[in-house]
């Protein structure tokens, strides 16, 4: 999509997210870029000059951001052209989502209404994410105290899903064993769910299995609940793993430390919702 400059308004107190993060040479000048992706706050919106190319631009001050002062010429602005309104990204990820359902049989309804539901979660806590409703699949960053953990969705069935949550630790081969050992220690005291090491990503990752109907996709706190329960189990065993990999720690001095072998599954419950979850532990 080519955004074009004179279609855009500015007002003061609009939120915008960056999203252009390439160097220019005048970045030096600037006390810190936003990460990609990030959302700020306007202060107040100036007609300026590019210094990078000399043309005339939209120039924004933002809140939280006070640059350097060039003499003659004021404080240092941050291109509008680097920025898009966030109404405009909330409005494009509530089309994705939007669209009828007539026709589908009740099944189908529950797949694509949980989507939409979860699509509906990360848009209001403004978190990029992707929806495949064609697959049955989102997949979004969920901030953390530990920092963001990608969490992914998939319908293995029309009423069927596994919601996974990884931690942002990659294993290194001569640890594979080792970490395998600590979630072999781990695994029998789950209720729910399992942990896994993922080959492919070389992640450890907390796995859920799921059956749900049209009780649960229209309950509005169901996507909460299953966001936070798998990205709280997957976060608790972000240190014993640092303990492992970084600090050559055994398995079961790694536990003991943090005391998760003794640990009842403290993440809230959900009788009723995990139907099918001892088939995904067999598999």
């Amino acid at each position: 999509m080519i955004m074009k400059k004179h279609m855009t308004k500015w007002n003061e107190g609009d939120e915008v997210m960056f999203i252009d993060a390439q160097p220019r040479p005048t970045d030096d000048k600037l006390v810190r870029l936003p990460a990609m992706g990030e959302v700020c706050t306007i202060r107040k919106v100036i007609n300026s000059i590019s210094y990078d190319t000399g043309d005339r631009c939209v120039g924004l001050y933002l809140e939280g951001y006070a640059s350097s002062v060039i003499e003659g010429c004021g404080e240092t602005c941050y291109e509008a052209e680097r920025f898009v309104p966030l109404a405009w990204v909330k409005a494009l990820l509530q089309q994705e989502t939007s669209f009828g359902m007539g026709g589908l049989p009740p099944a189908r309804q529950v797949l694509h209404n949980c989507l939409k539901l979860f699509g509906g979660h990360f848009l209001d806590r403004c978190c990029l994410y992707h929806l495949d409703h064609q697959n049955g699949v989102v997949d979004s960053v969920v901030p953390a105290p530990r920092g963001p953990f990608p969490f992914i969705l998939k319908f293995v069935n029309d009423t069927e899903f596994v919601a996974e949550s990884f931690v942002p630790l990659r294993v290194a081969p001569e640890h594979r064993l080792l970490v395998a050992a600590l979630l072999g220690m781990l695994n029998p005291h789950q209720k729910h769910g399992r942990y896994r090491l993922d080959p492919r990503r070389h992640l450890v990752e907390y796995q859920l299995g799921a059956t749900v109907g049209l009780k649960e996709v229209n309950d509005p706190g169901f996507a909460n609940f299953i966001v936070n329960y798998v990205t709280f189990l997957a976060g608790r065993v972000f240190d014993p793993l640092t303990e492992i990999l970084y600090r050559d720690r055994s398995p079961s001095e790694s536990l003991a430390k943090y005391k998760l072998a003794e640990a009842i599954n403290t993440a809230p419950g959900a009788p009723g919702v995990f139907a099918g979850v001892e088939k995904l532990k067999q598999n």
